[in-house]
């Protein structure tokens, strides 16, 4: 896939291959729910965001894009902090937030 050729080109010339993976798919979703801090479903649309629902699940807090589906799942300060669409900026400000707050992530786990 060329997408994903050209975004770890970038992820490497950033310098975050130490932090940014690219997992592809994977039959364990559990295995890497589990490992992570945070969930992002950055979606222009949705359906049934069914990632989300896997992550909410398995306790991990959340940032979404508040598309028609996620806004119906995700309960902003509840489960986790909405972004608007297309905003990198909003949404790394909030990945940072959650981030930095461990507290915030406990509570909307």
């Amino acid at each position: 896939m060329v997408f994903c050729a050209d975004l770890q080109s970038q992820i490497e010339r950033l310098g975050l291959s130490s932090s940014v993976k690219l997992q592809g798919q994977t039959d364990d979703v559990a295995r890497h729910l589990a490992a992570a801090d945070v969930f992002i479903l950055s979606s222009r649309w949705e359906g049934l965001p069914i990632a989300l629902l896997e992550a909410m699940s398995a306790g991990l807090p959340s940032i979404a894009t508040k598309v028609e589906g996620v806004d119906e799942v995700l309960v902003e300060g509840e489960h986790g902090l909405f972004v608007p669409v297309e905003n990198p900026e909003a949404l790394a400000r909030a990945i940072l937030q959650l981030l930095r707050d461990p507290e915030a992530r406990k509570e909307w786990a």
